[in-house]
């Protein structure tokens, strides 16, 4: 009929995200309880309209801070450290070497199983590795029972407290541009290595391998590293070991630049360390 308007009128609700919801009711018997109930219909739908494109209202609402804990945590101060690293498959790794401590023994390396829950915000460590004083609840804690630790998330993410303030971590982000920089395992029953390469050319290395003479061989080493791309070797330096220190054990000895090649492959998510002395893959 030309430009003239069909009986009735048409709906329309335009969100910013350039959603066009369009319902027609123009026909004249639509009245009483079917129209209020579309009305309600049509309000439900305006306020998932207003919501951004390929986003929840809750997104929108909500709070965008991570609550989970897991990732690479750390703090350090000159040589005294804390690294707490909490795996998507709920195995975690902690390293500390604390100056205040009565006995350098009391550092040291803890490997395990751990569950987090935000709501209660707590985690619960399973130690089934300890060289950090075994057996005289340094570190998280003993093997044996469960360990329940206070454990708050803030700072949208940035920071993770423990143990109701004794101890406050910094998030350390995986999302570096840098292939070989980030978190390294192989892990074999009680066996693992893990090759930490962080950012500012740091390092951490953690072992444990069942069939050395003497479990002294294994343990925690820590230290800086430096990248030469035209051999593609790191050279590390070693500044804290209680992996058998002195006899060339782990990665070597303090005092003593140690320099292997390495090797990215599968997408930069294997590397193959000193021509296959070590085999690792990427762990976030």
């Amino acid at each position: 009929m030309g430009n003239q308007e069909a009986p009735g009128r048409v709906l329309r609700v335009l969100s910013h995200s350039a959603i066009l919801l369009s319902i027609n009711i123009s026909n004249p018997n639509f009245f009483g309880k079917e129209k209020k109930f579309m009305e309600r219909v049509l309000a439900v739908l305006a306020l998932v309209a207003s919501c951004p494109l390929f986003m929840g209202c809750s997104d929108v609402t909500g709070s965008t801070e991570k609550d989970s804990p897991t990732g690479v945590w750390r703090a350090t101060s000159g040589s005294e450290f804390n690294y707490l690293v909490l795996f998507e498959d709920n195995t975690f790794l902690y390293a500390e070497n604390d100056l205040t401590a009565l006995s350098p023994e009391e550092n040291g390396l803890e490997v395990g199983t751990y569950s987090s829950d935000s709501a209660a915000e707590t985690i619960r460590f399973n130690i089934n590795y300890d060289d950090n004083d075994p057996g005289n609840d340094s570190g998280v804690g003993d093997i044996g029972p469960a360990v329940v630790i206070d454990a708050v998330v803030s700072n949208g993410g940035a920071t993770l407290t423990l143990a109701d303030g004794a101890l406050a971590l910094a998030s350390v982000s995986q999302d570096s541009s840098t292939p070989f920089v980030g978190v390294w395992r192989a892990t074999i029953g009680a066996e693992f290595n893990y090759l930490i390469l962080f950012e500012d050319n740091t390092f951490l290395y953690a072992e444990n391998d069942l069939t050395v003479i003497s479990p002294e061989e294994n343990g925690l080493e820590v230290g800086t590293y430096f990248f030469d791309p035209g051999s593609e070797s790191i050279s590390f330096d070693i500044t804290y070991d209680d992996n058998d220190p002195g006899n060339d054990s782990g990665i070597g000895d303090i005092g003593t630049l140690v320099a292997a090649t390495i090797l990215l492959s599968n997408g930069d998510t294997t590397m193959t360390v000193g021509g296959g002395i070590l085999v690792l893959t990427k762990g976030f």
